[in-house]
């Protein structure tokens, strides 16, 4: 079954022992475990997540209908014990019985027909429309569900392993909107207090301080062993360190690069890494201020947003020494590596021609550029990233290098309660973002780059090509893996090739672990 907190080291955790120290075969339960998060999650509803922290506790309280198996991208029943694809357009998923939810509600198909149908209600409005490909979802009876989708989509089942498209009470959601007054107030609450039918319930949340789990002891599949999961967010690699020596984190999802020997020399402790599925990168707002009405700092007194000119990006591009600032802040190459666009190399979708693209640090070359542009005085401007120790020192970074050329960058530093709003708003200039995406890929080069979804469902950068656009609606269509290889490739060269980021890092997914924690 699928590795529970599989976006980190953090896997397996349904059937992670609990009494610590203990071995799997001796199969004694008990026990807490205490796992550090890079910041605190921001919303427990599947439909309203838009962050790591949030998706890794959620992986522990929500099951999906279907699911990876261990390690692999091959799609495995879960919640569905069977399902069809008649046609194109049509998917129909057979349902287990005996599964409840934690309130002791028994989890049916009305249940995932109302779990997503929340994608399609105008009036609950969520912040990333996940089931964009889906006409309507009904339950045939009580445990048959079927789908109706716009059109093909190849990727469909890795959308509903997602969980994004967890599957949540009805009834409970029903009752909260009519106590509440709407489903919009409904869902706020269930942001808060989450329940689902997954190996660990729903205890408390003491927001920037813990999140609390504790086991279902009537859970459908396997039991945990262990008794309950703290989740604390320490945003502060040094605390992470000093909490992981002593004993008070069993896991933390991130290291801080330079604490790498410390940790990898403690007799207690090891460092655990898996190739990421992820991507890091400098993003140009891409938005006229004169349409849209928004504050870019580089278009101050002009009414000209420079980033617009894809000189003055590639300009930028050369500017910064890519190769220098990726191994100043992952120097034992354990946390991270660079990345030369959206996709990584471990996906098989990747097109190794998308590295011929990445421009090489010369600041002489960048000064021509944007002389050629009109800056040959440069320009003012804004580099934003969030309370992140890679993303701040990546955005300092870049603020000396562009100094070289005649760029005045200043950096802001910002929460992240403050931080996605304000991309989602327009008002931006340079900011360092990164996307966890699904084994297929899809998901990273359609909300990041197709313009369906400027703003906060991803493409913040309101990046719009055309042909970029076509290439994604086409390779979410095709279902023949050999053409979608041909598409996938084509459409990775279209948007190295226009330079609407510097792609910069991934993360290897993994951390630190203590030794006496045993992952089966």
């Amino acid at each position: 079954m699928k590795g529970k907190l599989a976006s980190s080291l953090i896997v397996s955790l349904a059937v992670l022992v609990g009494a610590l120290g203990v071995a799997a075969e001796e199969g004694r339960y008990g026990g807490t475990l205490t796992i550090a998060l890079a910041k605190d999650a921001t919303n427990l509803d599947p439909a309203f997540y838009l962050d790591t922290p949030s998706f890794n506790v959620m992986e522990q309280i929500f099951d999906t209908v279907v699911t990876y198996a261990q390690g692999s991208t091959e799609i495995i029943p879960l919640l569905a014990e069977s399902w069809e694809n008649p046609d194109p357009l049509t998917w129909i998923f057979h349902l287990r019985s005996g599964v409840r939810f934690h309130n002791g509600e028994e989890l049916d198909a009305e249940d995932v027909a109302y779990s997503w149908n929340r994608f399609l209600d105008p009036e609950l409005a969520v912040p990333r429309q996940r089931l964009f490909m889906v006409e309507r979802v009904e339950a045939l009876d009580k445990w048959t569900v079927k789908v109706v989708l716009k059109e093909p989509f190849a990727p469909f089942l890795d959308v509903v392993a997602g969980v994004g498209c967890g599957i949540v009470p009805k009834d409970l959601l029903e009752q909260k909107a009519a106590e509440l007054g709407s489903k919009k107030e409904a869902a706020s609450w269930f942001g808060r207090n989450p329940v689902g039918s997954g190996p660990f319930r729903f205890v408390s949340w003491r927001k920037e301080v813990e999140i609390v789990l504790e086991r279902n002891e009537d859970y459908w599949l396997t039991k945990p062993y262990l008794e309950r999961v703290v989740f604390r967010p320490i945003p502060e690699s040094a605390v992470v360190t000093t909490e992981l020596l002593a004993g008070r984190v069993d896991i933390s999802e991130t290291v801080a690069p330079d604490d790498v020997p410390l940790l990898r020399n403690n007799p207690d402790l090891e460092i655990v890494t898996t190739p990421g599925m992820n991507y890091f990168y400098a993003a140009f707002n891409l938005m006229d201020p004169q349409e849209s009405g928004v504050h870019i700092r580089a278009a101050e007194g002009t009414g000209i947003n420079p980033f617009q000119d894809i000189r003055v990006r590639k300009a930028i591009y050369h500017a910064v020494d890519v190769v220098a600032m990726i191994d100043s802040i992952f120097p034992y190459g354990v946390v991270g590596g660079r990345t030369y666009g959206p996709l990584p190399a471990t996906n098989r979708w990747y097109n190794p021609e998308v590295e011929s693209y990445a421009l090489g640090y010369d600041p002489e070359k960048a000064k021509q550029l944007l002389a050629e542009a009109g800056y040959s005085d440069g320009f003012k401007t804004r580099i934003y990233a969030p309370e992140d120790p890679n993303r701040e020192a990546i955005a300092v970074m870049m603020q000396s290098y562009l100094a070289e050329v005649g760029i005045e960058a200043e950096v802001q530093v910002l929460a992240w309660s403050i931080y996605l709003p304000l991309l989602a708003s327009g008002d931006s200039d340079i900011f360092i973002l990164g996307w966890g995406m699904s084994p297929d890929g899809y998901d990273v080069l359609y909300y990041l780059f197709h313009s369906a979804n400027w703003g906060p469902a991803g493409n913040r950068q309101r990046y719009k090509n055309p042909q970029v656009d076509e290439l994604i609606d086409q390779l979410m269509r095709e279902s023949d893996p050999a053409k979608r290889k041909e598409l996938f490739a084509r459409v990775q060269v279209a948007i190295a090739s226009d330079y609407p980021h510097i792609p910069l890092y991934y993360l290897n997914e993994g951390g630190a672990v203590n030794r006496r924690v045993v992952l089966v």
